[in-house]
């Protein structure tokens, strides 16, 4: 690889920070958007608990990350860390499964946010979703071609605003109810609690995409390390306190439109904060994309040679082109690439965690523990994959 030469530039700590927070699906869209989705309203009056435990139980692929990184930080992230550990030829079907999962990823989250989100924010939209779907592709694509360092300090600037929403959202929520601790517990259907709980976890999985910046963040692994496990922590807090006040609407009316964090907002506080919530959620998803992007670049040139610049302009190509074809039907488009992408990602990601008992039982130094983080990661993307496979409409 060549990873830290030529167009890789040395990155600031801070914009790794950024980076990292923003891969976590956005703080705020994960509590705005994801998380109500992940826990279902039989489990809302336990999304404290479900939370905590989700988080926790994440530690699991975290460590394995961890671990793989202590030995090797370069672009090439997850396929870098299969290559070490089994060889080339497993990387590759690695490496470029992962790279299917996330240019479909690209392609159908941009039509989330111009069919679902804005419309949040703006209602006077809708005629015009096709145009946007476009120009919105076209214009985040342009800018992480030409001005990618820009960007990521937009994506830091984007991650303090969210948190400052979060805030702001879960004091409204507070101020009317206040804090209960039965948030904590399992009040009732313990399976859907359980289910909840892997389905949190879950929500974490993108936080594999600072790995790639590897072979570029200034201090090397040791700071990549601390950037990834400081940036997951951080966001697990920030999320469970946020997130717990949410169990008031239990049972509610709320709960079973998924509660969105626009319609919380607006019932606890008015038409301001919905509008806030809504404008940085979108900041949060599409800074989630732009971190996705960034990640993809530095995949196809680790495993290929080509440039940065080349490699980005043949993830901006696709990711256009999916945009394109969208028009034709943005709806059912977006049904027939979510499957694929998933299966994909979670396939991809067992492929790693898989590989790291395999290196463990090669180089005989395989212990309880390692078996615990392979088992654990493991059962974890397969339950992603029954998930998915089981849930979605198309396959």
């Amino acid at each position: 690889m060549s990873d830290g030469a030529g167009e890789l530039r040395p990155l600031p700590s801070i914009l790794l920070w950024g980076f990292a927070i923003s891969c976590l699906g956005g703080p705020l869209a994960l509590l705005a958007v994801e998380l109500p989705d992940a826990v279902g309203g039989r489990a809302l009056d336990s999304i404290g608990l479900v939370t905590l435990a989700g988080a926790a139980l994440f530690v699991a692929p975290m460590l394995v990350w961890w671990r793989f990184s202590a030995r090797i930080a370069s672009s090439g992230g997850l396929y870098a860390f299969t290559r070490l550990a089994v060889g080339e030829r497993v990387a590759r079907v690695q490496g470029w499964t992962w790279v299917v999962s996330y240019q479909l990823y690209l392609g159908f989250t941009v039509t989330e946010v111009v069919y679902d989100l804005l419309p949040q924010a703006f209602p006077g939209v809708d005629p015009w979703r096709k145009w946007l779907l476009v120009g919105v592709a076209c214009g985040l694509a342009a800018a992480l071609v030409f001005a990618e360092r820009a960007v990521l300090w937009v994506l830091l600037g984007s991650v303090i605003a969210q948190v400052v929403v979060m805030v702001v959202l879960a004091g409204a929520v507070l101020s009317g109810h206040g804090w209960s601790w039965s948030s904590f517990s399992v009040a009732s259907h313990s399976g859907s609690v359980a289910r909840g709980i892997a389905n949190a976890s879950l929500l974490f999985v993108c936080g594999s995409l600072p790995l790639f910046l590897g072979g570029e963040v200034t201090g090397g692994g040791r700071e990549l390390r601390r950037i990834v496990a400081g940036s997951a922590g951080a966001v697990a807090v920030l999320l469970v306190v946020t997130a717990a006040p949410l169990a008031v609407y239990a049972g509610s009316d709320l709960a079973g439109l998924e509660l969105p964090g626009h319609t919380v907002a607006l019932v606890e506080s008015g038409a301001t904060l919905a509008r806030w919530v809504a404008v940085v959620a979108i900041a949060s998803v599409l800074g989630l994309m732009a971190a996705e992007f960034i990640a993809l670049t530095r995949l196809l040139h680790a495993m290929t040679g080509a440039g940065v610049q080349r490699s980005a302009r043949l993830v901006a190509a696709g990711f256009v082109a999916l945009a394109l074809i969208s028009l034709i039907d943005p709806e059912r488009l977006y049904s027939y690439m979510i499957t694929p992408s998933l299966v994909a990602l979670y396939v991809s990601q067992v492929i790693v965690f898989g590989s790291y008992g395999v290196m463990k039982l090669r180089e005989r130094v395989l212990r309880p523990s390692d078996l615990l983080v392979t088992a654990v990661s493991c059962g974890l993307m397969l339950f992603g994959l029954e998930v998915v496979i089981s849930q979605q409409p198309y396959f």
